[in-house]
């Protein structure tokens, strides 16, 4: 059984790991692929304790380290179900299944843009 199960790989993901670890749990992140910001063409600007812009691709990379270097236990697999028994979640990948008495979701959402030349 895991401590804890977050599904989704990206900044909200990563960070609740971290900040699960520095606790004294043992998160264990599931996900696709390590978020949208990746595709996000810009610099991300509005960030606390960011002196300059940082890429998506960048942030994303410092999140996974950060994670890493605290053994954070992190798998690129698809869930396919997510199933509640008692006082349990099952989580279901293409490749395993995991149980654990606490999930966070962390899937992220489409991102919006403005319709406003030059954004």
């Amino acid at each position: 059984m895991k401590d804890v199960i977050i599904i989704g790989v990206g900044p909200a993901g990563i960070s609740a790991a971290i900040y699960l670890k520095r606790a004294g749990m043992n998160p264990l992140v599931i996900g696709q692929d390590f978020g949208t910001l990746k595709s996000y063409p810009g610099k991300i600007e509005n960030y606390y304790g960011f002196e300059n812009p940082i890429s998506g691709d960048q942030l994303i990379e410092n999140g996974i380290k950060q994670a890493k270097n605290l053994d954070v236990d992190i798998l690129l697999d698809s869930v396919i179900s997510l199933d509640q028994k008692d006082e349990t979640f099952i989580v279901k990948t293409i490749k395993h299944e995991f149980v654990s008495k606490l999930v966070i979701l962390a899937t992220g959402k489409k991102r919006l843009s403005l319709s406003i030349p030059g954004f």
